[in-house]
């Protein structure tokens, strides 16, 4: 599986496994926010860290590191809905903001778990299990595309056609309309005058969703 498909794939293989706890009707509530984080009405549940290490013959290795929040949630961490920090007196981002004012690092509505989800606290064991038939699905299935991977992965993308803010790795933020991802799996971000930007790391901030009432924290 080539280096930039496997947080697509790895993210389709949690989403699989929500689906085993979630009720059916519950499964639309669940997104993939690129390009590493499985949300739950918007909050994260799971992430996606990868990294390389190459042995003494000089053969890449990837490992694939996952956090996934079963019967826990933190709270008062970074998140990726742009709305006011509580109880702090200030705006830190809001709906309003077109980018040009800095994200604080104090934006909310951030994490959630996978046991609000559900009647019974999911057992670990049971959820690696899964996790384990799960990734060995989208990330060792050799006739599965490239092409296949973010067509699923598009399926269930987070924000996608919606306003979106990215802070690039120096801090500055850029905002724009999630357009799609490339056959690389750089988001496209569609700026006011119709230029497509290409982005390739970056921390990306939804618009709140308003009047949906959630608040699961």
């Amino acid at each position: 599986l080539p280096p930039n498909i496997i947080p697509f794939a790895s993210a389709l293989a949690i989403h699989d496994v929500l689906g085993v706890y979630m009720d059916e009707s519950d499964h639309e509530r669940v997104g993939l926010k690129w390009p590493n984080d499985v949300l739950i009405d918007g909050a994260k549940c799971a992430g996606i860290l990868i990294e390389k290490e190459t042995d003494p013959s000089g053969q890449d290795w990837y490992i694939i590191g996952i956090g996934f929040n079963l019967v826990f949630a933190p709270q008062d961490v970074q998140g990726s809905i742009m709305q006011e920090a509580p109880e702090k007196g200030k705006a830190v981002a809001s709906p309003a903001n077109d980018g040009s004012q800095p994200i604080s690092q104090a934006t909310y509505n951030s994490a959630t778990c996978l046991s609000y989800y559900t009647t019974f606290r999911p057992g670990r064991r049971e959820v690696l299990a899964e996790l384990d038939k799960s990734m060995n699905k989208w990330c060792a299935d050799a006739q599965l595309s490239a092409e296949e991977i973010f067509e699923n992965w598009r399926d269930h993308a987070y924000g996608l056609g919606k306003m979106i803010i990215v802070r690039l790795a120096n801090g500055v933020t850029e905002p724009g309309v999630f357009e799609d991802i490339d056959n690389n799996g750089f988001l496209l971000l569609r700026k006011t005058g119709g230029d497509v930007h290409k982005i390739a790391s970056a921390d990306v901030f939804f618009a709140p969703v308003m009047g949906s009432g959630t608040n699961l924290l």
